[in-house]
């Protein structure tokens, strides 16, 4: 995802599929959207997440598990989960808020996936960017293990959050994974 209406860029490292770009989030009706109204957001603000194991309670965007905020800040932050999907859960859902004034022009992804691969999807929800749709933007195959440095900023300069979901599914038997991106401040 690269600059989304001047407002907050991130996740360049995801493909867009069928020619989606980010400047295209500008227009909703041209994206796969869903339709956010008949979602309930938590109100926990859990930033330590335990592993999961093939638990069908995070297969969806109203029941996606929190892992954090980024917020403004002088000191790196990092949104790490972890969990284990397959025969019984091939699905889990992520969520993190971009909070207002969260400027972080870098980010380092680290990742591990054993057993197989996962497709991992972003999807974006903030009124101004997507009529409080979720809207995907990209997607990406993960396997094995990488460490690589994103010099691409993270911002937001609404009044309000942006939520980022992080779909992970698969085919395969059962696939452990750990990711956690290191944002680092201006």
């Amino acid at each position: 995802m690269q600059e989304l209406g001047g407002r907050v860029s991130a996740l360049s490292r995801f493909s867009t599929p069928s020619g989606l770009s980010a400047a295209s989030l500008q227009r909703p009706s041209d994206l796969e959207t869903t339709n956010l109204s008949r979602f309930s957001r938590r109100s926990s603000d859990r930033t330590a997440v335990q592993p999961r194991s093939l638990s069908n309670l995070d297969n969806t965007f109203r029941t996606a598990r929190f892992v954090g905020a980024l917020r403004a800040s002088t000191v790196p932050l990092n949104i790490r989960f972890q969990g284990v999907i397959g025969t019984g859960d091939r699905v889990d859902v992520v969520k993190f808020r971009v909070q207002p004034g969260a400027n972080f022009p870098s980010y380092t992804d680290v990742f591990s996936v054993s057993g197989g691969a996962l497709r991992a999807s972003i999807y974006v929800q903030h009124p101004n960017l997507t009529g409080n749709q979720i809207t995907a933007v990209g997607t990406r195959v993960l396997r094995g293990s990488s460490t690589t440095f994103y010099n691409t900023p993270t911002t937001n300069t609404f009044p309000t959050p942006i939520t980022v979901y992080v779909r992970l599914s698969t085919g395969a038997a059962r696939v452990r994974y750990n990711l956690r991106t290191v944002y680092n401040p201006a």
